[in-house]
């Protein structure tokens, strides 16, 4: 038997929330999605940044320690 796919409501944000991310400001969860790094899949947060207009990629599993948090 498959083990069902993990889905974003395992993610500490979801899709179009707010959050912070420490030094550069506001940004909004734009989507969840995996990219392989290194071999596996890893999970990541495309968050959008207004101030500075740039969107970047976090892995989820590192959200927490960058610091990124809801606001």
């Amino acid at each position: 038997m498959k083990k069902a796919a993990k889905t974003t409501r395992e993610t500490a944000f979801k899709q179009k929330e707010q959050v912070v991310y420490p030094v550069m400001g506001v940004g909004q969860v734009l989507r969840i999605f995996k990219m392989k790094f290194q071999g596996k899949d890893t999970r990541y947060y495309e968050i959008y940044l207004e101030a500075s207009d740039m969107t970047i990629k976090v892995p989820v599993d590192k959200a927490e320690e960058l610091g990124i948090r809801q606001i």
